[in-house]
């Protein structure tokens, strides 16, 4: 593992990364306090990592390989040094210290891994960014994704994905109540559910990129949470689907 000088900047650049790549994240990261901040930055760093897996290879093997580097780092089956990747011992570090669960991050490597095969955005291969049993069930099919047509079928099931992603936000909203208060702070992005939510209801193009709540108030949002997390009340508005 890398000694304490090389652990120094693997950390500040885990933090430079959800800085530059997970804004949202990062700002509520600064909620936390001191000792565990670096700790979420470490955590979000690493699925920035594992996410953009897809975004450097061209086939699924070279990604199931890199993911597999990750599986064997988290296992303790990896080989070699990691002081040349500062997000691999940065993340070494914080689970030698922390009962954290592996097999939480063990699972987003899985998703991760399926999305190698499964692009989210329509293209000329075909591929389709809505899940074939939900539109299905609507009346529609690949071919009006993949076309880009505006079609009932395609907005009902863009409605039922939005209130699927409500009723997530309900059961977080509930296992809130046992978060210790100092753990908060990594749940205060979803204050910004709700708005991104209502942005996707109101696009006219469900194919067009969706404009959200502005940098500035997003940030407004996240403080606002914060705030109210500190004093004890619900921070979190649930969104109308």
């Amino acid at each position: 593992m890398a000694d304490a000088p090389d652990l120094t900047t693997a950390y500040s650049h885990c933090e430079t990364l959800a800085r530059t790549h997970d804004r949202d994240r990062f700002l509520a990261a600064l909620f936390a306090p001191p000792s565990l901040r670096r700790d979420l930055c470490t955590l979000y760093a690493f699925n920035l990592e594992v996410a953009r897996v897809r975004e450097v290879v061209r086939e699924p093997m070279p990604g199931e390989l890199r993911l597999q580097w990750w599986r064997d780092l988290i296992e303790g089956l990896g080989r070699g040094e990691v002081s040349g990747h500062p997000v691999a011992a940065a993340l070494l570090d914080l689970l030698g210290r922390t009962d954290i669960p592996k097999g939480a991050l063990l699972n987003l490597i899985e998703a991760r891994t399926f999305d190698l095969y499964d692009d989210p955005m329509p293209s000329p291969r075909g591929q389709c960014f809505l899940p074939m049993d939900i539109l299905a069930a609507y009346g529609g099919s690949r071919e009006d994704v993949v076309g880009r047509k505006t079609t009932p079928a395609v907005r009902d099931t863009l409605t039922a994905l939005r209130a699927r992603a409500d009723h997530h936000v309900t059961e977080a909203v509930s296992a809130l109540r046992d978060v210790p208060a100092a753990a908060l702070p990594a749940f205060l992005p979803l204050t910004l559910v709700a708005p991104d939510l209502a942005a996707l209801a109101r696009a006219e193009d469900p194919f067009a990129r969706v404009v959200g709540a502005s940098r500035l108030r997003r940030q407004w949002l996240l403080w606002r949470a914060a705030r109210k997390a500190r004093a004890g009340q619900a921070f979190v508005t649930l969104p109308v689907a």
